[in-house]
């Protein structure tokens, strides 16, 4: 348990480690989220889009992801009510295989190497508004 000023760091190693993760973040106010991976099915299958992502839209949660411009990724962007759940998009040479979600009070970052994925949850104050921010630049620049 977190004690006051004292960061919380956890490793979830494997593709059950990052569903341990992902599930950890179901009771966030809001989700800024930057998924520029496109090989996440080969570390996760189905998981994301059947599982988890249905909740989440389905939730209370006010999400921002900032995605890939592709012709799935714009379709799928058609679909958000553009209030409670926002989508902006980067340019394809962005894709890269870790993604991140910045939560009210923590990060998660998710590594989809094939060799070994794993999610980095981290709760400290500092980090998360560094990387608030770096979602906000990325966001401000982002096509939506």
């Amino acid at each position: 348990m977190k004690t006051h000023n004292t960061p919380l760091v956890q490793m979830f190693l494997g593709a059950e480690g990052i569903k341990k993760a992902y599930e950890m973040t179901l009771s966030a106010k809001e989700m800024q989220i930057k998924c520029l991976s496109q090989n996440y099915k080969n570390v996760i299958g189905s998981y994301f889009d059947d599982e988890y992502w249905p909740k989440v839209l389905s939730s209370s949660i006010n999400t921002r992801e900032i995605i890939l411009n592709t012709d799935e990724a714009r379709k799928y962007a058609e679909g958000l009510d553009g209030v409670k759940n926002q989508a902006a998009f980067v340019e394809k040479n962005f894709q890269n295989e870790s993604d991140f979600i910045v939560l009210d009070h923590a990060v998660i970052m998710i590594s989809y190497n094939e060799a070994s994925p794993f999610a980095l949850y981290i709760e400290d104050e500092e980090t998360v508004k560094s990387m608030k921010m770096q979602f906000e630049l990325m966001w401000k620049v982002a096509d939506k």
